[in-house]
Parts: C-alpha cells; sequence; structure tokens
C-alpha cells in the first residue's frame, strides 16, 4: 500500500509540475492553440478550457464559466472519478470503473457534443470563448 501511495504521489507531481509549467508558458502567451479551430474555424467543446482553467487558479468564477460553460460542471465529475479510482488503486492495488462513473462519462461525452455543436450555431455567440 505504501508503494502504491508513492507511486501516485509521484504521477501527481508530473502532472502538477507539467500544469504548471505550462500554466506559466500560458500567461505570457504561449498557449498552445486549438488545432480544430486553426483546421476548420470552429470552436470545439474544448476551446477556452486553458482560459477556464486559469481563472479557475485565480478563482474567477466568472470568467471560468464564460470562458468554457460546459466544462465548468464536467471537471467536478472528472475530479470525482479520479479521486476514487485513485482510493480504489491505493487501498486495494486494482482500480476499475464504476457503474456511475459510466453512466457519468456518458452524459458528459453527450453534454460537451452538443455544446460543441450548439456553440457554432448563429445566435448563440454568447457560448463562444472570450
Amino acid at each position: 500500500m505504501l508503494k502504491r501511495t508513492f507511486n501516485v504521489f509521484i504521477v501527481l507531481a508530473a502532472i502538477s509540475a507539467a500544469g504548471i509549467i505550462y500554466y506559466l508558458f500560458a500567461s505570457h502567451g504561449h498557449s498552445l492553440p486549438c488545432v480544430f479551430y486553426e483546421m476548420t474555424g470552429l470552436y470545439c467543446p474544448g476551446c477556452g478550457a486553458t482560459r477556464m482553467c486559469r481563472m479557475l487558479m485565480q478563482l474567477d468564477l466568472k470568467g471560468a464559466f464564460r470562458s468554457n460553460q460546459v466544462s465548468v460542471f464536467v471537471l467536478p465529475f472528472i475530479a470525482a472519478v479520479f479521486i476514487r479510482r485513485i482510493y480504489l488503486y491505493i487501498r486495494y492495488g486494482v482500480s476499475h470503473n464504476e457503474k456511475w462513473m459510466d453512466i457519468g462519462a456518458v452524459i458528459c461525452i453527450a453534454a460537451l457534443i452538443v455544446f460543441g455543436v450548439v456553440r457554432n450555431m448563429p445566435g448563440f455567440d454568447f457560448l463562444r470563448p472570450v
């Protein structure tokens, strides 16, 4: 159990370090462009997610919501699944999907697809990233 905890700590530290480095680059205007937007001129469901995360780190909830409305609601579900799977891995050595995770994933994917289509329709400019 201690070895699994250490493994989780190392992975989380690496992910955190990568996130901090990307945050620092994005703060100076060096963020990665959206390939989907560059190729099609349409906003994908993830457009604005980097700004959303940056605004969440600054505790600007209104700005985060304006950057990507659906991801603000999907993020807590992803965090819950992530935390539960870490717990299962540390405690039992295995991590598997549970029924609520599968149902939630289908709902999140459907919401992101609908959001990706609707945000590009005329009259829904308020759904586009700022």
